[in-house]
């Protein structure tokens, strides 16, 4: 009866899990097991394979895990104590297929054995079960916190499962200067600011840790010892709170002695950043609120060849990454870096494509500073202070890019101009030709005039000056003709773009990756003088985009094969990080890295006018009408005129009938 209940309950904890009930009864069939231990007895030993998994149902289990020191000696690193209702052995299923720890009865215990070859089926038929066994979301974010660094997944998982997670708004006191330090807090989200230290207020971002002691002293008691330092949130903050003996346990760590030492690290770092070299320390220390540390633990990509950078990524030393690009459709030799170094500090200024890739190595730690988040440092701390940013030059060509943007407006975000391309200049001959004719022939019949004596009839000198107007204006309409027309090649797509000044205005575009093949002809005279006629073929519903009296039509055609390219490379590259990030996903290995320390923004409103006025305002206001932003989408209108043109008819009847009635009424 015992075996049967036993197996009961382990397959209702599982259903609740979401299994179906018969697959769970199948697989479970003679894995179930009831132990009774003594006092002191074994129930594994460390570093031999799991062969079970335990469910405590009575007395308690002590899990400890022995290490050799750096002079030999043995030293627990993680001890836990399992109550009744809790699972024993099961993250070590999970990661190792091995005990990282011993285990043993401090009293008189009960326990559920259930055969580790039976979980291992079930989560191959079910890989969601993973994340019902061990919190997976909470521990991919430990992951990455610098303070759990030197932590294998077993720990990190009971970490996770004495870790509470504390959501505080702006402004809000995490503890005061009487507060005891028996516990920690870590920066999931958010900023915290340390008032009342020695050296003035410490500014924390996302991975920081805090609620250490300054300089504590052997035998000190922090649990009862004040911290004499008050912690505020400076923004919405999420917060990972865990008592300082868990830590301990944990770990086996010294959390004043670890936790100080990278806060001190990432300010050494920050300070050595060229990048921010003319602000003062103060300055620097305040920044370092605003930025992420991190912890990478495996190889991770960072920042990918031809994405738009959002962030600049600080290697803090010890670390190394490795940088990958192409050039001309060709894989550079990767290289290999080592910290301090940074990447993507243009970011900071401008939207610019990445020249590089950039992969984390495994156990490098990284600081971050994402775009929004230091706009959000200048508007608080003095906007001037971008004047103090030491960039290369490189940024100087990349802020000449807004002014291309702005000529350009219809150019999306992240969109970069390559290549700018009109017509041979044959073609605006062509334009002015009956322009260059009349100057030639008022300009002869002047010499003549000139050089003929005696008085010249009036009405031949307004026929000169009448052709000679006449040939202005259609040279300088030819001209505009001329430089109205273009081909643009971006990072993004092809343009084509034909305009008639107050005529028309033709564009046709097509995505790289929607060219199909590009035909260059040319005629002989064309051959001769360097001009030809391009021909795309597109999978856009544009069709194919025709320009002729191109320039080097060959060279034109390279550049955009090139650029296509390095597209279809992004794309490659782009779809091994999905795959790749959805097996992590699956497997309960993906990292969480939240890129902003601020809160994202919210929507614009979409909030009714309060006032009378207001709301009679909004209602004749045509072109609030015509672009409405909602919460996942954008609704536009067709222009007003096209409304104009459809109530026409009806206002005009209408007004007809008014000016009828009205005259009844006023003539006699």
């Amino acid at each position: 009866m015992e075996q049967e209940n036993a197996f009961r309950e382990v397959v209702q904890r599982l259903v609740a899990w979401g299994l179906p009930q018969d697959e769970v009864e199948y697989a479970l069939q003679g894995a179930v097991q009831v132990m009774d231990l003594s006092s002191g007895a074994q129930l594994f030993a460390q570093d031999t394979p799991v062969t079970a998994v335990y469910l405590l149902k009575s007395g308690a289990i002590q899990q400890e895990r022995v290490m050799l020191d750096k002079q030999g000696r043995r030293r627990v690193r993680l001890r836990r104590q399992a109550r009744p209702d809790e699972w024993v052995g099961h993250y070590d299923l999970l990661y190792n297929q091995q005990y990282t720890t011993r285990a043993r009865a401090l009293e008189p215990s009960t326990v559920i054995a259930i055969d580790a070859a039976a979980i291992n089926r079930l989560l191959y038929r079910y890989p969601k079960l993973r994340q019902r066994i061990a919190p997976l979301e909470k521990i991919g974010r430990l992951r990455t916190i610098p303070l759990f660094g030197l932590l294998d997944l077993t720990a990190l998982s009971y970490l996770a499962d004495v870790c509470a997670l504390a959501v505080m708004a702006a402004n809000t006191e995490v503890y005061n200067t009487d507060a005891p330090a028996d516990r920690l807090y870590i920066i999931d989200q958010g900023q915290v600011i340390l008032q009342g230290q020695p050296r003035g207020q410490t500014w924390l971002g996302n991975g920081m840790a805090f609620g250490f002691l300054g300089a504590p002293a052997r035998g000190m008691n922090l649990a009862l010892t004040p911290r004499r330092h008050t912690a505020v949130t400076g923004v919405p903050t999420t917060l990972f709170v865990l008592e300082r003996q868990d830590f301990i346990d944990l770990t086996g760590l010294n959390p004043e002695r670890l936790g100080l030492s990278l806060r001190r690290a990432a300010e050494e770092t920050l300070d050595k950043v060229t990048v921010f070299a003319r602000f003062t320390p103060q300055q620097r220390a305040t920044l370092l609120g605003y930025m992420s540390h991190y912890h990478i633990p495996t190889a991770h990509l960072l920042m990918q060849q031809g994405e738009i950078s959002d962030s600049l990524w600080v290697l803090m030393p010890g670390g190394r990454a490795t940088l990958r690009a192409l050039e001309g459709g060709q894989a550079l030799q990767p290289t290999v870096v080592s910290g301090p170094n940074y990447f993507g500090e243009l970011a900071l200024r401008v939207e610019q494509p990445l020249n590089s890739t950039v992969q984390a190595e495994p156990n490098s730690q990284w600081l971050r500073l994402q775009t929004d988040d230091f706009h959000a440092f200048l508007r608080k701390h003095g906007p001037e202070l971008v004047d103090e940013l030491v960039l290369s030059p490189a940024v100087e060509k990349a802020l000449g890019q807004r002014e291309t943007r702005r000529r350009y407006a219809w150019l999306q975000k992240g969109e970069n101009l390559v290549l700018f391309q009109r017509r041979h200049w044959l073609a605006l001959l062509r334009k002015v030709l009956f322009a260059l004719i009349l100057f030639v022939l008022v300009g002869s019949a002047g010499l003549v005039l000139l050089g003929t004596p005696g008085p010249h009839p009036v009405w031949l000198f307004w026929l000169l000056s009448g052709a000679a107007l006449l040939g202005t204006l259609q040279f300088a309409w030819g001209l505009l003709d001329y430089l109205n027309d273009y081909l643009l090649v971006t990072n993004q797509r092809l343009v084509r773009q034909e305009k008639v000044l107050f005529i028309t205005e033709i564009r046709q575009a097509a995505f790289l990756e929607q060219i199909r093949n590009i035909d260059v002809s040319g005629t002989f005279f064309g051959n001769l003088l360097g001009y030809g006629e391009l021909t795309i073929q597109t999978a856009a519903t544009s069709g194919a985009i025709a320009f002729d009296f191109v320039p080097n039509p060959n060279d034109l055609r390279a550049t955009i094969l090139e650029q296509q390219n390095l597209r279809q490379q992004h794309y490659q590259a782009s779809s091994k990080m999905v795959i790749q990030n959805l097996l992590e996903e699956r497997f309960g290995l993906r990292l969480r890295l939240p890129s902003r320390v601020l809160p994202e923004s919210a929507p614009p409103s979409g909030r009714a006018p309060s006032s009378l006025w207001q709301r009679v305002r909004h209602s004749l206001d045509i072109g609030a009408h015509m672009e409405l932003h909602e919460q996942d989408k954008i609704i536009w209108r067709k222009h007003w005129i096209i409304l104009l043109a459809k109530i026409g008819g009806p206002l005009t009847i209408l007004l007809v009938i008014i000016l009828l009635i009205a005259g009844q009424r006023l003539l006699p």
